[in-house]
């Protein structure tokens, strides 16, 4: 859950929202017997204002957007079954 504190710019509120909403439908998706590459990486999305690019920090650990842009990132550990997922960190 990401919870925005103080005033927050339009563009981040409804990059929040997009983020949020890709975790949603991935989830809606996660079901035993749908193939992992139909569900893939859509679990964890990472979505960005700007281009997209990512580039490493010199500190060898940190990904940032190499135009600056705002990111955010979303993902729930799950358990999938027959009917919905099991969220383990909702």
């Amino acid at each position: 859950m990401s919870v925005p504190v103080g005033e927050v710019d339009p563009t981040r509120l409804d990059l929040l929202a997009t983020g949020e909403d890709a975790l949603r439908q991935a989830l809606a998706t996660a079901r035993a017997g749908t193939p992992i590459n139909a569900i893939g990486r859509a679990i964890e999305p990472i979505i960005a204002a700007g281009l997209g690019e990512v580039g490493e920090a010199d500190d060898g650990w940190t990904y940032k957007t190499v135009d600056g842009s705002c990111s955010a990132h979303f993902e729930h550990t799950l358990v999938v079954t027959e009917d919905a997922p099991l969220l383990l960190t909702a």
